[in-house]
């Protein structure tokens, strides 16, 4: 534990008045200019630089471990106002923001099994993502104790089921295979995703088990177990669900059965082939037309035919549906394909990859942006580079979308799958691309979004375990 309990005391952060808690001190000074911040860190000027990976000040960290050591309970009773309790809440965030490993004591505290059904739902909530962002094996007990605990709302489980996938811990194997067994929709996926990380023994089973109510999230977690899940992979492949299709073909590849590369990057073409075959039956009826029009103004003036011009009228086409099929079965597929890490099949991959990239639709715009996200996801430079360029000048909703497929819904593997490959782009090059769409954010919702893909990213790219700020 820092020094903050010691040196940032009520007295010296707040002063307590007829009307309430005004913050003083190193705390004011982090509050400066930005009322909303007491209310939750992203709303704080310092958030974009913090997540980007510069930590706050030692004696801020102080004073935000004094909160967070405070809690709910101690001074804040002699607050008429409810601030200091955000700003508990806030602290969380501020000190898992700054990768403050040494201050993890005082969030431990906080997720001590004894006092965690007394914890708030948010409360819950940030410990979780504060766990998998200070990514620190101290955490393992606690995370486990949050995935145990028995709420009817287990909307942090995932979050804590991720953390403990990330440092190897298989202290909630019992928890995820009670939910598997009990069918627990809400933690189907995120305990597949687990199962697979820490692989604990008859887990193969417990997701073939679990295949029949979550199968698109096993058909991903699959590739864990190599060829050993094959066979379950090869009958999820063949599934009527084009979601759950793609992601056991994709798992295939990854697991070296290369029965479905040919049909995925098929499928990665087909839209630009189909839109060429396309233009090219306009033209050709535009010239059958140009001529039907001449021959009517011929015989209209010799008196012959008084019909009207025929014009050009739209009409539902069966090739433009199969071309929007086509499309929707692209950006799936081109999305999933981030998971693919084999090097033997790399350059083929690529190259279909960048064919679907650089086809763009004006109006139909996921299938070639999510062959951009699945470039960047398998570490292309060049398309790294070229996300950031789009991200600069990209609105709603394709700037969501983009996030979205960065990184802002990582923790999220209970989600739907659109954003779903490796669900991260590692790439700290694009840090200060996001820091910006942080700073500049019209609503603050957009602001979380940039806020969550930074951290996503930095977290991504650091070695496991180790301190995230610099």
């Amino acid at each position: 534990m820092g020094p903050g309990p010691v040196s940032a005391t009520p007295s010296n952060l707040f002063e307590v008045g007829p009307s309430g808690c005004a913050p003083r001190g190193v705390l004011a000074k982090l509050l400066a200019e930005e009322p909303a911040c007491a209310l939750d860190f992203d709303a704080c000027r310092a958030a974009p630089v913090v997540a980007g990976g510069t930590p706050l000040a030692s004696e801020e960290l102080d004073a935000l471990e004094a909160l967070v050591s405070w809690g709910d309970g101690g001074f804040t009773v002699r607050c008429v106002a409810d601030g200091p309790r955000f700003l508990f809440q806030m602290a969380i965030k501020g000190l898992a923001y700054s990768g403050a490993k040494d201050r993890l004591a005082s969030l431990l505290a906080l997720a001590d099994p004894a006092a965690l059904p007394k914890v708030g739902e948010n409360v819950r909530r940030l410990l979780a993502e504060a766990f998998v962002w200070l990514d620190d094996p101290r955490a393992g007990p606690a995370l486990a104790a949050l995935v145990a605990l028995p709420v009817g709302n287990p909307d942090f489980k995932p979050a804590a089921l991720f953390a403990l996938a990330r440092l190897g811990d298989a202290a909630a194997v019992p928890a995820c295979e009670a939910a598997l067994a009990e069918d627990a929709e809400r933690l189907g996926a995120a305990c597949a995703h687990y199962l697979a990380a820490v692989r604990p023994e008859g887990a193969l089973a417990t997701l073939e088990k679990a295949a029949t109510r979550h199968p698109e999230a096993v058909a991903r977690a699959l590739p864990a177990f190599g060829a050993d899940a094959a066979p379950l992979l090869r009958r999820l492949a063949q599934s009527g669900d084009l979601r759950v299709r793609v992601a056991a073909q994709v798992s295939l590849v990854e697991v070296g059965d290369d029965t479905y590369l040919g049909s995925l990057t098929a499928a990665l073409q087909a839209p630009e082939r189909l839109r060429r075959e396309r233009l090219e039956r306009y033209k050709k009826a535009a010239k059958r037309l140009k001529k039907k029009k001449a021959r009517q103004k011929k015989r209209r003036r010799r008196g012959r035919d008084m019909a009207p011009v025929i014009r050009a009228a739209p009409r539902p086409s069966k090739a433009l549906i199969k071309e929007m099929a086509a499309l929707e079965q692209a950006a799936r597929v081109a999305l999933e394909c981030g998971r693919i890490t084999r090097s033997d099949v790399a350059d083929r991959l690529d190259r279909a990859l960048w064919q679907a990239a650089r086809a763009e639709y004006e109006l139909r715009w996921r299938a070639h942006t999510n062959a951009l996200l699945g470039l960047a996801q398998r570490g292309d430079t060049a398309a790294i580079a070229r996300l950031g360029e789009v991200l600069a000048g990209a609105t709603d909703p394709l700037r969501e979308a983009l996030l979205e497929g960065i990184g802002a819904l990582w923790l999220e593997v209970d989600a739907p799958g659109d954003h779903r490959g490796r669900g991260v782009v590692a790439a700290p090059a694009l840090l200060p691309v996001l820091a910006s769409l942080a700073d500049e954010a019209e609503t603050f919702a957009q602001r979380q979004l940039a806020l969550r893909a930074m951290l996503a990213v930095r977290t991504a790219s650091a070695p496991r375990g180790a301190p995230l700020a610099p």
